[in-house]
């Protein structure tokens, strides 16, 4: 009887003699740089799980990106994106499913194509270039970050993963802020007494904490065990409403009384889980803000009209009479702004327009910069998103799958909530975004998934996966053929 070898893909052949080589580097690092080791034995552990399995190393991502605000941190998402860039190229012709997912979604991708060609060519006319060519790897990154959470997601159960990766991951950096204080990590925590967490900025994370929220609602139904659904229904949504009125974001607030409407009707099966939420999110609020009056006072008193905004946005509109169609170039609202700053009528918050600042308000500062072109190719992505999640949820619904259809309409609910910030915030290209954009893409693709034929595992970790998130089997006879057979 001949003996058989069996031989380890090709793949996780190269990955394990990839893995020996960094190992004896990073032993030398090691002994010279104790920091730079340490990361790159993060990235040791990681780079051989993105080719193993790319779904996984993905969602271990996701939390990540809740604390690039930390000193040293900034681009270490940046250096999971690359990696993750990699994982998926190398899986890309190994799995059809990613071709059939891409062409089902073609138009919008297609879209968003044009949304970055055109933010580009803005730049032609701009009165700085290179400011608009600045931000286009900013928008390269979230398009390669939509695509592959698209592609290497399209299962419930992937989907439902990330959710928890993302709540999570918005629930610890709440935590590294209330545990650290407002003088650890030089008051990086904090922002003038608000919470930042580990992000940039408070409203930033304000707005994470209401998509986090709403993830939470759609997941609730999918939690099975006693112990799990009461840490996910008491612990983290107090932990995530504390964090909320700690940042004193009139943004975030508007946003999840956007999120709020969007769940009630939505959610029309648990419009009374709904409204307890936001019984418990007024509770928690009002004990938060009787507690910290400073807080209250900066929600409910405008004493620069909202912070120079209603300055950023009248500023914006100048510009948008002048460059209704074209824009006055992407990047370019800060430098386009002298012209419109002499115009008769008052600017009492002149300080943060001098001082480069953006125009607080995501729809102005495209439409300012790209024109109306600019503002409606952007828009289809999330839009989309959104629709998207409602179709799948129906069809969720429709097969009796309800934990499924709970997930698609939080990720729905998510998105709205964002939307509604984008008032307040100016930032296209946030990566957090991008990644709640594509949820709902993926879950209607993987509520049409078993049309395509089954595939067998990859060496990336992938799984044909059905609208139930389980591996497609082959089809079963039917009696009667087997009665023929």
């Amino acid at each position: 009887m001949a003996l058989h070898s069996h031989r380890p893909p090709p793949l996780a052949a190269a990955a394990t003699a990839a893995t020996v080589v960094a190992a004896s580097v990073i032993g030398a690092v090691l002994a010279f740089a104790g920091v730079l080791g340490l990361g790159a034995i993060v990235a040791l552990a990681y780079a051989p799980l993105v080719l193993i399995n790319l779904s996984v190393a993905i969602c271990l991502w996701v939390p990540v990106i809740f604390f690039e605000g930390l000193p040293g941190a900034t681009n270490v998402p940046e250096a999971g994106v690359l990696l993750i860039i990699v994982g998926w190229i190398a899986v890309l012709r190994q799995n059809r499913r990613i071709g059939a997912i891409l062409r089902a979604h073609r138009r919008v991708l297609l879209v968003m194509l044009a949304f970055f060609a055109w933010t580009l060519i803005t730049t032609i006319w701009a009165a700085e270039p290179a400011n608009g060519v600045k931000i286009m790897p900013s928008y390269l990154e979230a398009g390669l970050i939509y695509v592959i959470v698209l592609t290497a997601l399209a299962s419930t159960q992937r989907v439902r993963l990330l959710a928890l990766c993302f709540v999570f991951g918005v629930a610890a950096s709440v935590m590294l802020g209330f545990l650290g204080g407002q003088t650890a990590l030089g008051g990086a925590l904090y922002e003038e007494g608000r919470l930042n967490g580990g992000m940039v900025d408070p409203n930033y994370l304000a707005v994470a904490i209401v998509a986090a929220l709403a993830l939470i609602g759609g997941l609730l139904p999918s939690i099975r065990t006693l112990p799990a659904r009461w840490m996910m229904s008491t612990t983290l949504i107090v932990v995530l409403l504390v964090g909320l009125a700690a940042t004193a974001s009139r943004g975030g607030f508007v946003a999840a009384a956007a999120a709020v409407l969007a769940a009630l009707c939505l959610q029309s099966r648990r419009r009374l889980q709904v409204f307890g939420f936001l019984c418990a999110g007024l509770a928690i609020a009002g004990v938060w803000f009787a507690s910290h009056p400073a807080a209250f006072e900066r929600v409910t008193t405008d004493k620069y009209g909202g912070s120079g905004r209603t300055d950023l946005w009248q500023l914006a509109w100048r510009e948008v009479q002048d460059h209704p169609i074209t824009g006055v170039g992407s990047g370019n609202f800060a430098a386009a702004a002298g012209p419109y700053l002499r115009e008769p009528g008052v600017l009492t918050g002149v300080k943060f327009i001098e001082g480069g600042a953006e125009a607080h308000n995501v729809y102005l500062s495209l439409l300012a910069e790209t024109g109306i072109i600019g503002l409606l190719l952007y828009l289809v992505v999330p839009l989309a998103g959104v629709r998207a999640a409602v179709v799948a949820g129906h069809r969720f619904e429709a097969s009796g799958e309800y934990a499924a259809a709970s997930l698609a309409r939080g990720a729905a609910t998510a998105c709205i909530g964002v939307l509604t910030a984008g008032i307040f915030l100016s930032d296209a290209a946030d990566k957090r975004l991008w990644v709640l954009y594509a949820l709902g893409p993926a879950l209607l693709a993987a509520s049409t998934i078993p049309n395509l034929a089954p595939t067998a595992r990859d060496s990336a970790g992938f799984r044909p996966a059905t609208a139930r998130g389980q591996q497609l089997s082959e089809p079963r006879p039917s009696s009667s053929s087997r009665a023929r057979t």
